[in-house]
């Protein structure tokens, strides 16, 4: 049986990896002066990793207290 904790951190390295992965894309992907995905983007993407993360988290503790 799995613990609280331990769903809890997989839901927010998913979470994570989903916003960086997502913030990337959309770097790399969308039209705009340079393409290239320098380091404003990066902070951008672990920025909006983070937050992915923590509404993830948040997402599994509201549907717990139910």
């Amino acid at each position: 049986m799995r613990r609280a904790g331990d769903v809890r951190r997989r839901v927010g390295v998913a979470g994570f990896l989903a916003g960086v992965v997502a913030a990337l894309a959309f770097f790399a992907f969308c039209p705009g002066p340079p393409r290239v995905i320098d380091l404003g983007a990066v902070v951008v993407a672990l920025a909006a990793g983070a937050l992915a993360r923590w509404g993830c988290q948040a997402r599994l503790d509201r549907r717990r207290r139910r």
